[in-house]
């Protein structure tokens, strides 16, 4: 397990078990769920699904070969996040997204999905992009996400 993975009081934990990242979260959540929503995405990209629940919100838009998911859920009691890598010798990269740090896996392949995560502590939510546009435009469509 990651120790430096552990997070706002052992409010969530990332462990990694070779390629695979999984985020388990804990604690009761009484918050409701809030709108994001992404400020800033590439042109062309068309929102072509919304899908809501009580706990979390996907949002994917597509452009021809390009995609791009938007997620989001409440961190509650049970909650998990799961991202499988490309390359065990490939860990995921820290990045800045506004006042919280985000996990960025790459992958190393043109065309194939990179997934960032961060989470809203003080909102109480866990944020995840997964696309296959290149990681600075992942990065700048994360930093746009406002709470609305």
């Amino acid at each position: 397990m990651d120790n430096d993975a552990r997070a706002g009081f052992f409010k969530w934990i990332r462990e990694s078990f070779g390629i695979n990242y999984v985020y388990h979260f804990y604690g009761e959540n009484q918050s409701s769920l809030p709108t994001y929503e992404p400020r800033w995405i590439p042109h062309g990209l068309k929102k072509q699904e919304d899908n809501v629940s009580s706990n979390g919100r996907s949002v994917l838009f597509v452009n021809g070969e390009e995609q791009l998911l938007f997620e989001y859920h409440l961190i509650d009691e049970g909650t998990e996040i799961q991202v499988i890598a490309d390359d065990v010798d490939n860990p995921p990269k820290k990045v800045q997204i506004n006042n919280v740090m985000g996990d960025l896996y790459e992958d190393p392949d043109l065309g194939e999905a990179s997934v960032l995560v961060w989470i809203d502590e003080k909102n109480q939510i866990a944020l995840s992009i997964s696309s296959n546009l290149n990681s600075d435009q992942i990065i700048t469509i994360a930093k746009k996400v406002k709470k609305v």
